[in-house]
């Protein structure tokens, strides 16, 4: 008896060739990527020839010289065509058939990207600068220390990086786009369809890693109003710095899955230390116009994402650059107006606030204890609920469980444990921290599980963790922070865990909010 016929699963034309099995892997297959070949991807494989044809009389021709006499009929043709713009509004060597063209996919388009001006970003990553990774722990403390009385910040040197293409495979990059890589969640696109080709497909894939697995971490509800998405993305196009920050953030996020495959901890030092340089390269920011100085605030708003997502210590020096770069140019009111400008502000209020308790108890006490500066930081919630109204039941639970926060935040600030009390005093404290946990969590256990919001309570999660006395205070908090780490695979979730483990271990007479600064992690 014959056995059933069972059809092939077809992978790549590469690994048919070696005759193993293709992991189906998109845009490329991992063993292609691991053995260093250019995959062709699955589905149908284009095969083009550089000239006219591959044998006969043609080989090695090109069209005009195969075929002079056809150049005589193509020139009436194309002058009589009414619907093409005129070409001088079009860039020299642009095809002009292509603006006309327009994607139904296309979600946002600020402004027409000539492919011919936008180079291939061609860094070695495999051959990573030996001075990058002391650059990354020689970050500005502030623009004011710095800028000096020449407005000039010193320059640290790093290795030269190469501006040609030739480390990159030219067909790998140019590979078709599949469905699935043009557009991220929400229908928001990432790289506009009509030339794909100067977008190489290693760049695409961390571009795609950012915008479905971090920028939907940054707000409450993620959607096209997303301007970690829709803003940044388009900025990053035309300015490198933007795409080195987001390089190195979606490096960092992805490290866990390409470890097996690549050996990437150089590369994302690289491209963290190039962010850094490039701040450092703008570092006269009264001088930079509008443009510039959005870009470098953005850029250390990335690279405040890159530290929750690898759960680095260089979170108090690049708040401090934040917050100076902000002073330098005259605070908030004089980011100027626009969608860039209102978003800037949202997440550096909100930034603020989180950031206060983190790296002082005085900054803490400061920031927590003023509605004046608590009230600006729900103008992004705000946002979130103005353009996803459906949310709006459960997500007023955020301001409720934040303010709880502060409360437990400052009453244990204002405690003075250097004052040996009477042992009532003390046990009506810990029925009252006891009591301000238990309430917390009976408000986070309110919030439905089916809908978006949780990824914004990290903060409020952390502080009221503290505060724990109870076990199953400890491991109701132990899962949460889990349970977010399977989720988005932020490394601050973690870290967090074993910093709150040790302040779970400290002494009677030491205040946890003392102990928070020490572990220089970004819990938002």
């Amino acid at each position: 008896m014959t056995r059933p016929y069972r059809a092939k699963v077809k992978g790549c034309y590469e690994c048919s060739q070696r005759r193993i099995n293709c992991d189906r892997g998109s845009p490329e297959c991992r063993k292609c990527i691991a053995k260093g070949v250019k995959c062709s991807g699955l589905g149908v494989r284009h095969r083009f020839s550089n000239g006219v044809a591959t044998r006969g009389y043609c080989i090695g021709k090109t069209m005009d010289t195969a075929y002079p006499y056809m150049r005589r009929k193509v020139k009436p043709n194309v002058t009589k065509t009414t619907t093409l713009p005129k070409p001088s509004h079009n860039p020299p060597g642009q095809d002009v058939t292509s603006t006309t063209q327009e994607s139904p996919s296309l979600h946002f388009t600020h402004k027409t990207i000539d492919t011919n001006t936008i180079s291939n970003d061609a860094v070695d990553v495999l051959q990573g600068s030996d001075n990058t990774l002391e650059l990354c722990y020689e970050l500005p403390i502030s623009w004011e220390l710095l800028i000096g009385g020449n407005g000039v910040l010193p320059f640290i040197n790093i290795e030269n990086q190469d501006d040609n293409d030739d480390y990159w495979p030219k067909d790998a990059e140019s590979s078709p786009l599949c469905e699935a890589e043009l557009l991220a969640s929400n229908e928001a696109l990432i790289i506009p369809p009509s030339n794909p080709d100067h977008v190489p497909a290693w760049k695409r894939r961390l571009l795609l890693n950012y915008s479905d697995n971090i920028a939907t971490e940054m707000i409450a509800v993620d959607g096209p109003h997303n301007g970690w998405r829709h803003l940044m993305l388009p900025i990053a196009e035309t300015d490198d710095l933007v795409m080195d920050a987001i390089l190195a953030v979606s490096l960092f996020h992805s490290s866990r899955f390409l470890q097996n495959d690549l050996n990437i901890d150089q590369i994302k030092q690289d491209y963290y230390g190039r962010a850094i340089q490039g701040l450092q390269k703008r570092s006269q920011l009264r001088e930079c116009d509008r443009s510039n100085q959005q870009s470098i605030l953005i850029t250390i708003l990335l690279l405040l994402t890159a530290v929750m997502v690898n759960g680095s210590s260089d979170f108090p020096i690049l708040f401090s650059m934040l917050q100076s770069a902000i002073d330098v140019l005259g605070g908030e009111a004089e980011l100027g107006s626009g969608d860039i400008a209102e978003f800037v502000v949202r997440q550096v209020r909100k930034f603020k606030v989180y950031a206060a308790p983190l790296l002082s108890e005085e900054a803490g006490i400061n920031i927590i204890s003023s509605e004046t500066e608590i009230a600006p930081m729900f103008d992004c919630l705000n946002h979130c609920l103005q353009n996803s109204p459906r949310y709006v039941d459960s997500l007023t639970l955020v301001p409720n469980l934040v303010h709880q926060a502060r409360e437990i935040y400052m009453k244990q600030a204002i405690l003075d444990t250097q004052i040996r009390a009477k042992p009532h005093i003390r046990a009506r404290h810990v029925i009252e921290s006891i009591g301000r946990v238990q309430r917390f969590i009976d408000t986070l256990e309110e919030f439905p599980e089916d809908t978006p919001g949780k990824q914004v309570l990290t903060w409020a999660c952390f502080v009221a963790a503290s505060d724990c006395r109870l076990a199953e205070h400890m491991e109701f908090f132990s899962n949460f922070f889990l349970s977010r780490y399977v989720r988005s695979g932020f490394m601050n979730l973690t870290m967090g865990l074993d910093a709150l483990g040790k302040i779970w271990a400290r002494k009677p007479d030491e205040r946890w909010t003392v102990l928070l600064p020490q572990s220089k992690l970004f819990m938002m």
